[in-house]
């Protein structure tokens, strides 16, 4: 929130070594410093799409938004970097640090999810393996114990993708068809919304980058509505 503009949108918390393994600059601003990061204090950098609607020509930099009922400066904008595979706005982000994401807005001392980068010629394979014994030795897993964590890197992303892309296909095609055959008013009475794609396609992601499989409850919660489940199927198959 600025002033009486409102955005939604995901706030991440990270340390400034997710920009160097994303190769993602700022255009304007600073990064956190090693203070803020140890503090947890509160600082915000913007993705351009979140700039774009909460200030549009105007300098964000030294500005105030809220996030919930956080207060947060804006220290930073993200170089600008359009669409992702399966139609992901990477423009459509905050971050903030850590630290203070997990105190202020998780309430737990969780880290979701760890990216890695590879330098050119360096085997993916190889450096899946070391990563995946380095987690067993921390996190006191035996040899015979199932891990409690995934490491995936994105051909394995892509290709889960695929195959769930082609298992639905049949699936919303005979929800297409159904809603086809249906008078407007009711149709109305099934979809009174806009689906919510892109909102489905962050949740799926992160399922994703989570773990190799996930249950459909897990997805789409303990209630789901018609838009919820349409959302989610189109999402995938994007």
């Amino acid at each position: 929130i600025s002033g009486d503009t409102n955005w939604s949108t995901v706030v991440t918390g990270v340390d400034n070594a997710y920009l160097r393994v994303r190769d993602w600059s700022l255009a304007r601003g600073r990064l956190f410093t090693d203070g803020e990061l140890r503090a947890g204090a509160m600082g915000c950098i913007l993705g351009d799409t979140v700039r774009r609607n909460l200030f549009g020509a105007q300098d964000p930099l030294d500005a105030t938004i809220r996030l919930g009922a956080l207060s947060c400066p804006v220290i930073g904008v993200l170089a600008a970097r359009g669409q992702a595979a399966f139609g992901i706005d990477q423009d459509d982000l905050v971050l903030i640090p850590l630290r203070a994401y997990q105190r202020r807005i998780a309430g737990n001392q969780y880290i979701d999810a760890i990216l890695v980068s590879v330098r050119d010629g360096v085997s993916t394979t190889k450096v899946q393996g070391d990563i995946e014994r380095l987690l067993r030795d921390r996190r006191h897993l035996g040899p015979r114990e199932e891990a409690d964590f995934h490491v995936l890197d994105m051909q394995q992303i892509v290709a889960t993708v695929s195959g769930t892309t082609r298992t639905l296909t049949a699936l919303l095609g005979a929800v297409e068809r159904v809603l086809a055959m249906l008078p407007e008013p009711a149709l109305y009475r099934i979809l009174p919304r806009p689906l919510r794609v892109e909102a489905a396609t962050r949740q799926v992601l992160v399922f994703l980058a989570e773990r190799e499989r996930f249950d459909w409850r897990e997805l789409l919660g303990e209630r789901p509505t018609m838009v919820d489940v349409l959302s989610s199927l189109v999402a995938i198959l994007e």
